[in-house]
């Protein structure tokens, strides 16, 4: 098997033993849009429910009622499984901003390290010899 298919597969593979383990409310969603969520929350410092389809990649006005109440939806669930919670915007008390908990930031520390670890392994199993960086003068 290919390098970079074997690498997509044990990704897959990883991503579905994670999902496997959440909680009964987020099984039927996709482990990776969770992990995509979840990272998006977590790049800030708190980010509205509207920046994050803007940065999930929808588009507020072309994207349906149904997309925004799905991810509204999904917000919500990992909320309840305290991944994620809701904070007052500082500025506009009106505004609630999303941010990541404790168990959110675990979950990408573990992908992202499992992922390294996989890349690693990727690497010293290839043919492509390790060469050491240049030095900048």
């Amino acid at each position: 098997m290919d390098s970079s298919l074997r690498s997509a597969s044990l990704l897959l593979g990883l991503l579905s033993k994670w999902g496997s383990q959440l909680p009964d409310s987020l099984r039927t969603e996709d482990p990776a849009v969770i992990l995509r969520v979840l990272d998006c929350v977590d790049a800030t410092d708190g980010i509205s429910q509207t920046e994050l389809i803007r940065r999930l990649g929808l588009n507020q006005s072309t994207a349906s009622k149904l997309v925004q109440s799905t991810v509204s939806k999904l917000v919500r669930k990992l909320i309840r499984a305290g991944y994620l919670k809701e904070s007052r915007d500082r500025d506009d008390r009106r505004l609630q901003l999303l941010k990541s908990t404790s168990s959110g930031r675990g979950v990408l520390y573990y992908l992202e390290s499992s992922i390294s670890t996989l890349a690693q392994n990727d690497l010293r199993s290839s043919n492509v010899p390790v060469t050491a960086a240049p030095q900048v003068l």
